[in-house]
């Protein structure tokens, strides 16, 4: 199942999906083209969630998403013949100006 919300905080809209049955652990997939050749991404891998939200695409023309249980293959590895691992958090700086012996708080 899929949601659409309006994220007046942030300005977005936020996608809520949502699957039932199957076998955990599930494999989430996402990608701009319905084959999974191109655009993919792993959002969530061996994962036992059963519900995900995400922030719509403000330039992507289509969306796909595709939840594959334990026992099935993703539509990304059966194009591409893996699953892309999911996107590893980036810490940010805070401050800009930062001088020699200034403290860094770094968030992921």
């Amino acid at each position: 199942m899929m949601s659409k919300t309006w994220d007046s905080g942030t300005g977005t809209w936020q996608l809520g999906l949502s699957w039932s049955g199957g076998t955990s652990p599930y494999t989430i997939s996402y990608s701009t083209d319905p084959s999974f050749q191109r655009g993919d991404r792993t959002l969530g891998m061996n994962v036992s969630i059963t519900a995900l939200t995400v922030t719509a695409s403000s330039t992507a023309a289509l969306e796909c998403f595709a939840v594959t249980d334990a026992q099935g293959v993703s539509p990304a590895e059966q194009g591409l013949g893996y699953d892309p691992y999911p996107d590893i958090p980036q810490p940010t700086i805070q401050q800009d100006g930062l001088w020699w012996g200034d403290s860094v708080t770094l968030n992921s």
